[in-house]
């Protein structure tokens, strides 16, 4: 019975490493995306700037 445990609990932990990992690269991928939409919304105001000056 306690093999049982030890050995679920060890695969729970195994699973909840795994799935940190997998959730810290993804975060990663969605800070990589969010700064390049905040880049892309830098450059739309610059364009939007320039636009309402040339008007």
């Amino acid at each position: 019975m306690a093999d049982g445990v030890w050995c679920s609990e060890g695969v729970g932990r195994r699973w909840l490493m795994a799935a940190g990992a997998w959730w810290s690269e993804v975060a990663g991928w969605w800070l990589v995306a969010g700064g390049w939409w905040l880049v892309a919304g830098g450059w739309w105001l610059v364009a939007g700037g320039w636009w309402l000056v040339g008007m």
